[in-house]
Formats: C-alpha cells, structure tokens, sequence
C-alpha cells in the first residue's frame, strides 16, 4: 500500500498550458445545458426502452466533457472531485443514467490516470482518450464471487508480450457502448483470489456476449446486464500496481 502511496503521490499533476486556457465553471455549465436541452429530452425514452443515452454521450464528448478529469498537458481540463461531482450533479438533473455512466467514467479515468499515467502504453491511450474523447467502462464483479469486487476467478494468461483474459461478469455497465474496459482479474493462474490485477483492454481487443438482463429502474440506460468477456491485448496495459492499492486508494473514493 505504502508504495502504491509514493507512485501515486508522483502522478502528474494539473499542468499548465498556455495554449489552452481551461474554465471549471464554464464546464459546469455546459453540463447544465446538456442536461436541460439534451438528457432531459430524451430521458424517459431512455428509461422506457433501457437504451443507452447516446445523444447524452455525445453531448458531453462534444464539450470535451469526458476528459475533464485528466491534467492539463494531456489534454483533459484538470478538473478535482469537487467539480467532477458538480457536473455529475447536473447531469443527473436531466437524465439520471447519463450521469451515473458518466460517473463511472470518471472514475475509470481517476485509476488510469493516478496508477498507470507514469506507464507507456497507459500514458499513450490518456493521452488518445483525451483527443477522440472516448468512453471506458469497467468489469470488477464475477459470477461466484457474491459481489466481492476484490476476489477474482479468473486470471490472466500472460504469453510474451500478449496478455488473455475470460471473464464472466456479474454486469457490464455500458460496455457495449465503450470504447475500453477496465477488467480485473487474478495476476495469474497461481495467484490467489485477491491477489488482482487491473487490465485495460480496448475496443477491437475484445468480444462481449450477454448473459443476463438486469431491469435497473430509474437507470436502464447505463445498460448494465452480465456479460462474458474475451480479451487479447498488449501485456502493457496491465496496470503497474495491485488492483487492492488501485480500489483502495482511488477506485472506492471516487466512487
């Protein structure tokens, strides 16, 4: 714990970059806008039909909303727990889906930011993510777990530079919208069940079959059924610290 402490102590901090020039509260605002002129519009179709709210989604990605909480130099808008939580509020105001997905993107951010941002092939898709503002879903719970997010069944195969991951998740909030996954998962064969790891694995990396429906009331639209996960990505985007640092530390907190 102590050293996942120092790491993410050494986390790049909000930067500053005089080309581009980011208002907290300007953001905030555009959240506002979105929830009342877009979210709203569209949340009781959201929730009737349990869809996802792309026209939401696509909202905030135009208002570059999706990587607000990433620093400055890497393109995001810097922007701590406090404002996050803002805009999240605000949202909610229109469409309580899109803020809970929006939440939980936030939250994915936070882990890849804080315990990877110092590790190449992280550091490159934050920096990607930022620029085509894309959306990261996450896989923690597991079929016979009981819904312990810090047990794993399933382990990775790591093979050279290659890494395999099957993973029967409990729910799969949004993951058929995202455009990556944060999957946990024993840090091998051998490992025990709470010794986990957190891998990233990208759209294209991996296939996703349904297992089960799960009718969320008042949030359909974060789309959240159990889902089977097959995935083959670089071995590099294993995230450098245990995933029991990663939820303790910043997972839990900002959720």
């Amino acid at each position: 714990m102590a050293q996942a402490q120092q790491q993410a102590d050494r986390a790049p901090t909000v930067g500053t970059n005089a080309a581009r020039s980011v208002d907290g509260a300007e953001m905030l605002r555009a959240a506002r806008q979105i929830a009342q002129e877009v979210a709203a519009l569209h949340a009781s179709d959201v929730d009737a039909k349990a869809r996802f709210p792309q026209e939401t989604i696509d909202a905030l990605k135009a208002a570059r909303l999706l990587s607000a909480p990433l620093p400055v130099d890497r393109g995001g808008a810097g922007l701590g727990l406090q404002q996050l939580g803002a805009i999240v509020s605000a949202l909610a105001e229109g469409c309580a889906s899109s803020a809970m997905v929006l939440a939980m993107h936030y939250s994915q951010l936070g882990c890849l930011q804080r315990h990877g941002g110092h590790h190449a092939e992280i550091n490159a898709f934050i920096r990607e993510l930022a620029l085509k503002q894309w959306l990261v879903a996450s896989i923690t719970s597991e079929v016979g777990t009981a819904g312990d997010t810090r047990r794993s069944i399933c382990a990775v195969d790591a093979n050279g530079d290659q890494l395999l991951v099957e993973k029967n998740g409990t729910t799969g909030s949004y993951c058929e919208e995202a455009d990556a996954i944060l999957v946990t998962a024993r840090a091998g064969a051998d490992a025990a069940e709470n010794d986990q790891v957190l891998a990233l694995v990208r759209r294209g990396e991996y296939e996703l079959t349904r297992t089960t429906a799960w009718d969320t009331l008042g949030m359909r639209g974060t789309c959240s059924p159990g889902v089977k996960l097959r995935a083959t990505a670089s071995r590099g985007q294993i995230l450098p610290v245990p995933f029991a640092d990663i939820s303790a530390l910043t997972m839990v907190p900002y959720a």
